[in-house]
Parts: C-alpha cells; sequence; structure tokens
C-alpha cells in the first residue's frame, strides 16, 4: 500500500527519474543514497514539531469546544463544532501528507560521484538538482547536531567557487527554515 502511494504521489508530483551520471570516467561513478538514519533525524525532527504542534492545536480545540457548550446559540455552537471536525481533519490530512512527502523526500535523493565531479539530487516539491567538479570545490565542512551525533550521521557540505547568491526559497530542510538555492554549496 505504501508503495503504491508513494508512485502515485511521483506520478502526481512529476517528479524524474534517477540522475543521470556526472562529467567524470564511468568506470568511477559510485552512486550513493541517504542514510537510513537520516530519514529517522527526519523522523526526529519533524516528531518535535509535531509534539509542539499537537499542544497548541489541543489549547485551541479547548477553547473551541468551551466556546460551543457556552454559546447561547444553537447556529453558533453547531458552528464551532463544525469548525472544530474541520480542524481537526485538516490536521489529520496534512499529518499524513507531511509524513510522505518526508519519506518521499528520502527516496528521491541521489548522490552521484565520479573521478571529476559529483551531482547531487533532492527535494519533492523543489526538486534541486546541481553537478559540482572538483576543480572548483574550494571548502568542505562537516557538521553534526546533537540529535544527528545520537544517530551517527552528520552533514557534509561542499562548496564551490562562484557567486553564490541566492536565487529561489528553499524549504526541503526540515528545522532549518526558509533558506535559498545556492548553487554553490551541495550538502550530502
Amino acid at each position: 500500500m505504501m508503495q503504491a502511494l508513494m508512485q502515485w504521489l511521483v506520478f502526481i508530483l512529476k517528479l524524474p527519474p534517477e540522475p543521470p551520471a556526472p562529467f567524470g570516467e564511468e568506470r568511477s561513478l559510485r552512486v550513493f543514497r541517504a542514510s537510513p538514519q537520516f530519514l529517522k533525524y527526519q523522523y526526529v525532527m519533524w516528531g518535535i514539531g509535531f509534539v509542539v504542534q499537537c499542544v497548541f492545536l489541543a489549547c485551541g480545540l479547548v477553547a473551541l469546544i468551551v466556546g460551543m457548550y457556552a454559546a447561547k446559540s444553537t447556529l453558533v455552537s453547531v458552528a464551532l463544532g463544525a469548525f472544530t471536525l474541520f480542524i481537526v481533519v485538516a490536521f489529520t490530512v496534512s499529518t499524513v501528507l507531511s509524513l510522505l512527502s518526508m519519506r518521499l523526500h528520502y527516496e528521491i535523493r541521489w548522490y552521484k560521484v565520479t573521478d571529476r565531479s559529483l551531482r547531487i539530487r533532492e527535494g519533492v516539491f523543489f526538486v534541486r538538482e546541481m553537478t559540482m567538479t572538483f576543480v572548483n570545490i574550494q571548502n568542505i565542512e562537516i557538521s553534526q547536531g546533537p540529535i544527528q551525533r545520537l544517530l551517527g550521521i552528520s552533514d557534509l557540505k561542499v562548496q564551490t567557487a562562484g557567486g553564490g547568491g541566492a536565487t529561489a526559497p528553499h524549504h526541503n530542510n526540515p528545522g532549518q527554515g526558509q533558506q535559498f538555492f545556492n548553487m554553490h554549496i551541495g550538502y550530502f
């Protein structure tokens, strides 16, 4: 069922297939996928946000239910009840969709490396694919937060020479807020 739903989402979102190999010797091509620990990391970060949202939702629902019973008019009471039901259904649907998109984000992530360059593809709603040649790489940085440390993973940031201007909103990294595409920075 989950696989069929994922295939349906890939079709609906018109996600591209596996990216082509980057420049370099064909025999040197290595294909990497994100670690299963990365998916666990995404779930943990999502779970932290989910708990916070549930607290706010519970407070809002209590206020709506109190208002519904305190309303002197039946019409107001029914309207508040319908609104409460709508919020619960919308929250449930958005929770399921966010979990599916997170899993799809993990499945769509590709890393291809040859002897001369690397190619990174990521994203579900905003697909980002970049190729970096090793000649242009100026900096490599490894960072690791406390949750990543517990899971035994880290981020590898690769920077190339160039302008470094931001071009488009990037919402695919959970927990990092709004970022901008920078075609001179890639993350493994």
